[in-house]
């Protein structure tokens, strides 16, 4: 399977849907999360085109800087995601016919299964970084392109749900009981921390559209 950062959009859409165990939602996860950042970098340098918005152009080139280093990011926890899963999913090709090799299969499923759930982790850590900078965009950048930054935190919360759901899935296949006990408690603090944050600036933001087509007499 060719890289999936280097795909075509449309073929890309089509590898996911083929039925396949990898790329799934993790990875689709991962790709929301780089788009997120995208639309972050989007607002930054269309606010540092104009002049009339240069009171803030220092934090949107720390905007911009910051989105492309955590799009970069996201679409390499992407290909990551894939490739740790099917790395998990072979290890049920290995011999097991006596008690040492039971015994050593089951050691690298554990390994593997640990990498692919560490992944959506990270993810979930990177929604956590790129959301301020989102907020930043929205907050300072050119009224314009509001809409977008807003689309991006909307995209980035999707991003973190779905890395949520997919580490706690795959949690309960491990017997290292510490390690699920410290993973499951930074996934949901991270997701629930994110979610609330950003579903109080969509709150925030819903109530300024309206009240300004209010005062322009929209129906």
């Amino acid at each position: 399977m060719s890289a999936l950062s280097h795909m075509p959009v449309n073929d890309l859409v089509e590898q996911i849907s083929l039925g396949t165990p990898s790329p799934g939602g993790g990875s689709v996860a991962a790709l929301c999360g780089a788009m997120a950042a995208a639309l972050g970098g989007l607002v930054a340098r269309l606010t540092l085109s104009k002049e009339a918005y240069e009171q803030s152009w220092k934090v949107m080139e720390q905007v911009r800087d910051q989105t492309r280093a955590l799009s970069d990011r996201f679409l390499y926890l992407m290909e990551e995601d894939t490739n740790a899963y099917l790395s998990f999913l072979e290890t049920a090709n290995l011999p097991s016919e006596v008690p040492e090799e039971e015994e050593i299969k089951g050691i690298l499923r554990e390994q593997m299964m640990k990498k692919a759930i560490v992944v959506p982790l990270e993810v979930l850590r990177c929604c956590k970084d790129a959301m301020p900078l989102l907020r930043s965009a929205s907050a300072l950048g050119v009224r314009v392109a509001v809409n977008d930054a807003m689309a991006g935190l909307s995209v980035l919360r999707a991003a973190a749900v779905a890395s949520c759901f997919t580490v706690m899935t795959n949690l309960p296949t491990l017997y290292d009981e510490e390690f699920c006990s410290s993973v499951k408690d930074e996934a949901l603090s991270l997701m629930y921390d994110i979610t609330s944050e950003i579903d109080g600036a969509n709150d925030q933001y819903i109530k300024a559209l309206l009240k300004i087509q209010e005062s322009e007499g929209w129906p």
